[in-house]
C-alpha cells in the first residue's frame, strides 16, 4: 500500500501549465455568436418577419412571433452560442456580419429567422481558469497510461495457450 501511495503522483502548477500548453487546442474556446432567433411555424411568416425587421426593431418581432419555448420569456435570445450548436442556426450565425439578419432558417417543421447581436472570438483562457479540468484530464491520462503499461505487462508475462484437443472433448 505504500508503494502505492509513493506511485500518486502529486502534481505541481508547472507540470499542470506544460500538460495546458502541449494540448492546448483541447481547451480553446470556440467563437461564440450572440444570436436572437425568431422562430415561427413556416416559410411564408419567416418571410414576413424578415420584411417587418427593416422596419420595426428584431426584439419587438421576437416578442410578437417567436414560438421557441426556451427563448419566449426574453424575446429570442439565444445568448453565446458556437457553431456547432442548435445545428444549421449555429453555422449560420457564423456567417453573419454583427446587425445582419438572416434569411429563413428550416429547423424540423419550423423556421427561423436569426439576428446575430455580438461576436466572441476564439480564445485560450488563462490557466488558472481552465486548471481543475487540466488536473483532471492529466490524472485521466495519468491513470490510463499506467493502465496500458500493466496491460501490456501481463500480455508479455502469461502466456496462453489453447488446447483444442481439451476444447472438442468439453464441448462434446
Amino acid at each position: 500500500n505504500q508503494t502505492k501511495q509513493n506511485e500518486k503522483k502529486k502534481l505541481t502548477d508547472e507540470e499542470l501549465n506544460k500538460y495546458y500548453l502541449a494540448n492546448s487546442d483541447k481547451y480553446k474556446e470556440p467563437t461564440k455568436y450572440k444570436v436572437r432567433e425568431i422562430q415561427v411555424e413556416d416559410n411564408s411568416t419567416a418571410e414576413r418577419v424578415i420584411q417587418q425587421s427593416k422596419k420595426v426593431d428584431f426584439e419587438s418581432l421576437a416578442s410578437k412571433y417567436n414560438i421557441r419555448q426556451e427563448t419566449k420569456g426574453n424575446n429570442g435570445l439565444l445568448g453565446y452560442i458556437s457553431q456547432k450548436q442548435y445545428g444549421r442556426i449555429g453555422q449560420v450565425a457564423a456567417s453573419l456580419k454583427i446587425d445582419q439578419v438572416s434569411a429563413p432558417i428550416k429547423t424540423g417543421n419550423t423556421y427561423s429567422v436569426i439576428k446575430l447581436l455580438d461576436v466572441r472570438d476564439a480564445y485560450l483562457p488563462l490557466f488558472e481558469n481552465a486548471k481543475n479540468k487540466v488536473k483532471s484530464d492529466f490524472d485521466r491520462n495519468f491513470r490510463k497510461n499506467k493502465l496500458d503499461i500493466w496491460q501490456q505487462s501481463l500480455r508479455n508475462d502469461v502466456k496462453i495457450a489453447i488446447y483444442h484437443a481439451h476444447l472438442e472433448t468439453a464441448l462434446n
